[in-house]
């Protein structure tokens, strides 16, 4: 299998049914903290959410939400997802 690491927003992977076990035990996710990742690549501003945690820390799970024109608009959407509208 020849993958190219050079591009780290790929979306061509296949995933594990242990990766959306976090779907079904989601209860902890209303106590955590939430922050979030915009990084610019290739002139787009990509937006990722990390949930994490209060009670254990090393518990998070990150979320891609997109990839934005602007800085602007990229900062406008990661404030959304944070209040939860």
């Amino acid at each position: 299998m020849n993958m190219d690491f050079s591009n780290p927003y790929q979306e061509e992977t296949i995933g594990k049914e242990a990766d959306l076990t976090f779907l079904t035990e989601d209860d902890w996710l209303r106590d955590t903290a939430v922050s979030d990742w915009i990084d610019q690549y290739r002139g787009r501003w990509y937006v990722t959410m990390v949930y994490a945690s209060i009670h254990d820390p090393l518990k998070l799970v990150c979320v891609a939400l997109g990839d934005y024109p602007t800085s602007r608009k990229a900062t406008l959407y990661a404030n959304i997802f944070k209040r939860g509208i």
